[in-house]
């Protein structure tokens, strides 16, 4: 999983004070501290012109603000723009592609939260009487959004700093620099921090306006940027899944193919830093972005990216750029990249598990016409979530789920979840064994977890029983967010015959298969991890064996270098096909391992256990 926390959308004014009569006294001082009552009760919008740092990248941000919770916003970088309507009730986004998609969810109460922020609209009530929370801290909730606190300085009496939720946790606002504008103080730098992003705004200019001057006409989309050649209406690609994970093979920019994950965890289409050389580009800007470990990483961007699988293309995009060589390394196989939101939002995508090809129909096409269970999808971060249940014990417990089809296992549960509901005491291994994926270069999206047994998981009216699960132990990161529970992954989706995500219709259709609803069984593994190296990914290196495993029964130590089995060179073989020998139980290989530049013979018996106790 891929996410980035959005504070494009989060660049802030400040909140006024209600002047009703019964004012709590911290907001009775913010109204006089500001510049009184009488002068804010006057103003009906708010018009922004600032200097914005995201992560590094530099632009503008133009923001109209209403009374009424209303706004609009024009985010202006040196290669890309963004625009943001939200009126009062509803709420869309022309992304950095033209493309525009209507709000649910969280960012559409994000919406709610920042025009509370950058207008009076709680002075003049929209927001009600605020909670007071100990001696300088009032709190609001907001209609169509959620809570926001201000948290005051004692000595002005003006907010010190701003909370509200975000994906990570907490978004806080710090405000410095309050100046006079027509008698009423604003704050001309704001510092917006959550997880690893940061923004720093600096305001240009402000004006006070009638509330008739802000125009709330949803944006209309840019060119169309997905097409089909040669007249065809749809397109069958199969894909690999050596790897648990569906993989394209792309043409980017004229260059390939090339192996693409398609994840709908990624919040945008990604380049791997390693090949841009190969395809002819140029990065610009710089981001941030926590997957499914526990470490960030830092990246940039691309524009003119052009992508062919088959006879479907999308033409003239953004992407994000990150290093996926550590993704290279645990496949085996060339990755150009991340297919994510922005792709799978340009089709209705048909997910044929069971001849293992993705079908790309176009947006118009009427996916309410095929059977199966139907799924209502919230989008919101450019990721699909859904509800759910799980049984843990006989007892059924809702769960908010994150549609992720960049992870391979079943689902990954989230450390807030797991400690409000004590799943680790219910349902995890009594022996806490910490699993942790052993490869170089993949700490941004690499999870560490305890394995879990759950009773079932229900989706879309379908039960899976019996589980076996992940249960984060993650110190920082995607899987310590309070924002879902759970990531629904590979395991459990790929059980289906067809998955077909309607992102335009915000639905997701499963059409069930026979094995679909079979119990699960428990991974097993032969002890060690592999991992390909060099530049032609045939460089296969033991990077961990476990402490009395059949690997370490065998001999093999971490650092070995397999040159060759039963003869074959590893020159000769692929990654995914080694796998599969180290799990072919009860066999017999002879291994050619060179360690410490030396050569050594293994005749190793193949054993595979469980990687935990639980069944």
């Amino acid at each position: 999983m891929i996410r980035r926390s959005l504070l494009l959308l989060f660049l802030p004014f400040f909140a006024a004070l209600s002047v009703r009569a019964a004012q709590p006294p911290l907001l009775a001082r913010w109204t006089a501290a500001v510049g009184g009552a009488g002068r804010i009760a006057r103003i009906d919008a708010v018009h922004r012109v600032e200097a914005i740092d995201d992560d590094g990248m530099p632009g503008t941000r133009e923001e109209w603000a209403t009374e009424q919770l209303q706004r609009r916003e024009h985010i202006e970088h040196a290669h890309d723009q963004t625009l943001i309507v939200f009126d009062g009730r509803n709420g869309w986004r022309r992304d950095w592609n033209g493309f525009v998609e209507k709000l649910a969810g969280s960012d559409l109460r994000r919406q709610a939260n920042t025009a509370l922020l950058h207008t009076f609209a709680a002075l003049r009530g929209e927001a009600g009487v605020p909670k007071t929370i100990g001696n300088d801290t009032l709190e609001f909730h907001v209609n169509n959004g959620s809570h926001v606190r201000f948290v005051f300085d004692p000595a002005s009496g003006l907010p010190a700093r701003a909370e509200m939720p975000s994906f990570d946790g907490t978004l806080t606002v710090t405000f410095a620099d309050w100046r006079p504008v027509d008698g009423i103080k604003v704050p001309f730098e704001e510092r917006w921090t959550t997880g690893p992003n940061k923004s720093i705004v600096h305001l240009r200019s402000i004006d006070f306006l009638p509330r008739g001057d802000v125009d709330l006409t949803p944006p209309s989309p840019g060119p169309e940027d997905a097409s089909f050649q040669h007249g065809a209406r749809s397109v069958s690609l199969a894909f690999n899944f050596d790897n648990k994970h569906i993989m394209l093979p792309t043409i980017v920019n004229g260059v390939g193919p090339i192996w693409f994950l398609l994840d709908t965890g990624a919040e945008y289409t990604v380049i791997n830093r390693s090949h841009l050389a190969e395809f002819h580009m140029t990065p610009y800007g710089g981001l941030k972005t926590v997957g499914g470990g526990s470490e960030a990483a830092g990246g940039s961007y691309v524009e003119h990216v052009h992508y062919r699988l088959g006879d479907a293309e999308l033409h003239d995009q953004h992407a994000a750029v990150l290093e996926l060589r550590g993704l290279e390394e645990i496949y085996g196989m060339p990755v150009g990249g991340i297919l994510g939101f922005d792709f799978l939002s340009r089709f209705v995508v048909d997910l044929d598990y069971a001849a293992e090809r993705v079908i790309l129909h176009p947006r118009t096409w009427d996916s309410h016409a095929e059977k199966g269970s139907v799924v209502p999808l919230v989008m919101q971060g450019e990721e699909p979530y859904l509800a759910g249940d799980i049984d843990v014990r006989g007892e059924a417990i809702p769960t908010w789920f994150i549609l992720d089809l960049g992870a391979a296992d079943t689902i990954t549960f989230t450390t807030p979840f797991i400690a409000a509901h004590h799943l680790l005491e219910r349902a995890g291994d009594r022996q806490r064994t910490v699993h942790k994926f052993a490869a170089p270069d993949v700490a941004a999206f690499n999870p560490v977890n305890v394995r879990g047994l759950i009773d079932a998981v229900t989706i879309g009216g379908v039960r899976f029983p019996h589980v076996l699960v992940n249960l984060s132990a993650a110190k920082g990161g995607a899987y310590t967010s309070p924002a879902f529970d759970g990531n629904l992954c590979e395991t459990i989706v790929s059980r289906f015959g067809h998955v077909i995500l309607d992102y335009g219709r915000s639905v997701m259709i499963l059409r069930s298969r026979p094995s679909t609803t079979r119990p699960f069984e428990e991974r097993k593994s032969f002890g060690m991890t592999v991992v390909a190296g060099s530049p032609d990914l045939h460089h296969f290196t033991v990077t961990s064996v476990g402490e009395g495993s059949p690997a370490a029964a065998a001999g093999f130590r971490k650092g070995d270098v397999i040159a060759a089995v039963d003869g074959e060179p590893a020159a000769r073989m692929d990654l995914a096909a080694l796998r599969a020998l180290l799990l072919r139980d009860h066999t017999r290989h002879r291994f050619q391992i060179v360690r410490n530049g030396r050569e050594v013979a293994l005749q190793a018996a193949i054993e595979v256990r469980p990687i935990s106790a639980l069944r």
